[in-house]
């Protein structure tokens, strides 16, 4: 439970180191919003939690263990969709880049990430809870689990840790009920299972509205930032787009280039070589044109070896 009166506006909103404790301890806010999730759900979101720690335990010097992508199916549904997911995240360093559409760890402290895994193996929400809705002067929302025996005392020095600079805020409901320091120390279970409470700034209405005009004026240059950054985002995809475009064409036009010289030297291979077969079977034809010429005029001929006719009794002389 948080402490009460001023000591909670000291209370950080992150999670806390101290080198006598332990390596990491879950902030007060991660564990009052995490508590609101239904028991399977909060089963599933620890579960994950504790898979995503534990593979970045064993691969330690394998940055694609250490990033989620944000848009992804399951980081949404089962993870950042969830009441207290992205501050459990948060509060072990994980942080979110809009750009790459990732949220990422950039160092491994392993004792601080063994830590968390038997931290979300053995929290327990409390039970039963009032789920609270609180809605500060600037706009923002907080949304976290309260034990029954809890008071509205609690509850205030919660809204006043969490807000910020650590600003004190009277606690009303709507309808203009108001509760005063008397009224603190009733037990939330009188608001219900669920409540929506409003948080004012104390010194009354101008007090309120210079805080809300405060917050709302850095909400609309924190929009601003964020808009040029998506804008200056789409325009570097834009670029790389028409870079890649680029780079594509210029390849098709030097695999055509190529293919067309290709074509034309293996053209003229052929051409040679069927000029050169067709000399080839003229010389062959030619060579045996001459052969058979030869041999007819070789037959034609009389043969000078043939032998003399014997001579006769009448050629014979007498003596």
């Amino acid at each position: 439970r948080l402490p009460r009166g001023a000591e909670a506006a000291r209370l950080p909103s992150m999670a806390t180191f101290d080198n006598d404790g332990p390596a990491w301890t879950a902030t007060e806010r991660t564990r009052r919003t995490v508590a609101l999730n239904p028991p399977e759900a909060l089963q599933d979101l620890l579960q994950l939690v504790a898979s995503i720690l534990s593979k970045i335990l064993d691969n330690p010097s394998d940055p694609k263990y250490r990033s989620l992508k944000q848009s992804g199916r399951v980081c949404q549904q089962r993870l950042l969709g969830r009441p207290g997911g992205r501050e459990l995240l948060a509060s072990l360093g994980f942080k979110s880049d809009e750009r790459a559409d990732a949220i990422a760890l950039s160092s491994v402290d392993d004792a601080k990430l063994r830590a968390a895994v038997a931290w979300c193996a053995s929290f327990q929400p409390p039970r039963p809870h009032v789920a609270l809705v609180i809605r500060l002067p600037s706009g923002a929302r907080l949304e976290a689990a309260f034990s029954t025996d809890e008071t509205l005392r609690d509850v205030r020095a919660y809204a006043d840790a969490c807000a910020p600079k650590g600003a004190p805020y009277d606690l009303s409901q709507a309808g203009g009920v108001r509760f005063d320091d008397d009224a603190l120390d009733q037990a939330v279970s009188t608001l219900g299972p669920r409540a929506a409470l409003i948080a004012t700034a104390p010194g009354g209405p101008e007090a309120a509205t210079r805080v809300w005009d405060e917050a709302r004026e850095q909400a609309r240059r924190d929009e601003t930032l964020q808009r040029a950054a998506r804008a200056d985002a789409e325009r570097k995809r834009r670029l790389a787009r028409l870079e890649r475009k680029r780079a594509n064409e210029e390849t098709r036009a030097h695999a055509l280039r190529s293919f067309g010289t290709d074509r034309e030297e293996k053209s003229e291979e052929v051409v040679r070589e069927r000029s050169n077969r067709v000399a080839r079977e003229a010389r062959l034809a030619a060579e045996e044109a001459r052969r058979a010429r030869v041999a007819e005029l070789r037959d034609s001929a009389p043969d000078p070896r043939r032998a003399k006719p014997p001579p006769t009794d009448e050629s014979i002389p007498t003596q």
